[in-house]
C-alpha cells in the first residue's frame, strides 16, 4: 500500500511540472503571434522591471520596481512609433491590466504591474 502512495504522488507531480512546461509554450506561442509593437513594448517594459520589493507602508501590497522610468513621449522614441499609436497600445495594456499609468505633473509615466512581471518571468528564456 505505501508503494502505491508514493508512486502515485511522483506521477502527479510529474504530470504538474508537464503542465506547468506546457503552459509556458502555450504563453511563448501566443507572445509570438502578437504584432511587432506590441512585442517590443512587453520586452522594453520587461527590461525596466527591477526586483519586487514589498512597499506595504506606501502602496498597501508588493510593488515591482522599475529600474528605468518610461514616459509616454520615451517610449514612442524608443520603439520608433507615433505618440498617437503608442497611447492605444498602452491604453490596451492598462485594461489587461499590465501596466498602470502615473500622472506625475504633465508627465504620464508607464510602470509595470506584478502581471507583467508573471509574464516576464514566464518569457524569460524566450
Amino acid at each position: 500500500m505505501e508503494v502505491e502512495v508514493k508512486m502515485s504522488e511522483k506521477v502527479g507531480g510529474n504530470n504538474h511540472e508537464n503542465a506547468e512546461r506546457e503552459a509556458n509554450e502555450l504563453i511563448k506561442t501566443l507572445f509570438r503571434l502578437l504584432s511587432r509593437e506590441k512585442r517590443e513594448l512587453v520586452l522594453l517594459m520587461c527590461e525596466s522591471i527591477g526586483k519586487c520589493e514589498d512597499l506595504t507602508t506606501l502602496t498597501g501590497g508588493c510593488t515591482m520596481r522599475p529600474l528605468q522610468l518610461y514616459n509616454i513621449s520615451l517610449l514612442s522614441c524608443k520603439l520608433e512609433l507615433s505618440n498617437v499609436t503608442l497611447r492605444k497600445l498602452v491604453r490596451e495594456f492598462v485594461e489587461e491590466g499590465l501596466v498602470e499609468i502615473k500622472v506625475v505633473g504633465k508627465s504620464k509615466i508607464v510602470l509595470p504591474t506584478p502581471k507583467l512581471c508573471a509574464l516576464c518571468e514566464r518569457l524569460k528564456d524566450e
